[in-house]
């Protein structure tokens, strides 16, 4: 009955979405997230961005709320993991055309990592779909970890909740199609964390990281399709150096479909190789993968306006139900361009 309905839903919004009339086309993705999982917050992350660059001269201001559930817990072997939270990250980031070619951009992120008031209802979430619980119902809800033990010896401990500034990250992305004649638009894309968080509270790693990013994007009429492979080199993390690799690589691919003018529909599959090594717990030693599904939409400028108003809503939920993923993840991104 449940397939079902799915397949009624899905026929009702696809007769609508096909007969709904855009008057100009604009990708608004892809969604702008990154893993939630505290131990990955330490490091650099690259999300995924649109193939192209801004115009001399325009500016643009971002705000981004992610609300995340985390629950890792491994108490069997050698690596011992407990990870169980709400994160709420908040970002402001702001970028600016340089040239026809390039522009920069600066993100200043803050975290509050928080007891897990949501555990219930997401074990009901998970009971309803048939989802497993990866150990949920062995513990009490309601409860704050953030606890990594390797051998005996206890790596991370932070057993108060916290709220801090994160890392700062810089960016400069550059526009190759411009020299470049193929079917596709392609950009590469700079990146560098100053370690400015508050690593004694598990906010920063203390070093910093650079990574390199490569974006491809394709457009057919209402189709947008943006796809993206990066390494990020890691500084070395003072309390996960016995397990942290020092490099990772990240990928993702987007899919978006433009309803209306204002409205499109996207699904996004992005995540990246694993941090860690010689552990035994797959809650590390497995890539992060993370599906995500929502909306976005861009208002172009009309008389009146200052510029161009963008947003973003977004559901992500951990594709493997294994691995260093968390539960879930819901983002609200509002901005301007002007």
């Amino acid at each position: 009955m449940r397939n079902v309905c799915y397949m009624i839903f899905f026929l009702f919004f696809y007769s609508f979405a096909v007969q709904a009339r855009v008057t100009e086309p604009v990708a608004s993705g892809p969604f702008y997230v990154r893993s939630q999982n505290p131990l990955y917050l330490k490091f650099l992350a690259m999300p995924m961005e649109p193939a192209s660059t801004l115009a001399p001269g325009v500016w643009q201001n971002t705000l981004s709320t992610t609300f995340s559930n985390v629950f890792e817990y491994d108490p069997v072997g050698d690596t011992v993991l407990n990870l169980d939270m709400e994160i709420w990250r908040t970002a402001y980031s702001f970028a600016y055309g340089v040239s026809k070619v390039f522009d920069v951009r600066v993100d200043i992120a803050f975290v509050s990592n928080m007891g897990g008031f949501l555990d219930s209802f997401i074990q009901g979430y998970h009971d309803a779909f048939g989802f497993p619980n990866g150990g949920r119902d062995l513990v009490p809800n309601n409860e704050y970890h953030f606890e990594l033990t390797q051998n005996g010896n206890a790596l991370v401990d932070y057993s108060q909740e916290t709220f801090g500034l994160s890392d700062v990250v810089l960016r400069g992305k550059y526009f190759l199609s411009k020299h470049i004649s193929l079917p596709i638009d392609l950009a590469t894309a700079f990146y560098f964390k100053l370690p400015v968080g508050r690593s004694g509270k598990g906010l920063s790693s203390g070093q910093a990281d650079a990574g390199l990013s490569l974006f491809g994007q394709k457009s057919f009429k209402r189709f947008h399709l943006v796809s993206q492979l990066g390494v990020v080199v890691m500084g070395e993390d003072a309390l996960l150096a016995p397990l942290q690799k020092r490099a990772q690589f990240v990928f993702g691919q987007s899919v978006e479909y433009q309803i209306l003018d204002g409205w499109s529909v996207l699904a996004q599959l992005s995540g990246n190789t694993a941090a860690f090594d010689r552990v035994d717990t797959t809650d590390l030693s497995d890539p992060v993968m993370d599906l995500t599904l929502g909306f976005a939409g861009t208002f172009l400028p009309k008389k009146g306006r200052v510029g161009e108003l963008f947003y973003q809503w977004s559901f992500s939920e951990d594709v493997l139900s294994r691995g260093p993923s968390v539960d879930f993840s819901m983002l609200f991104l509002v901005g301007v361009r002007y």
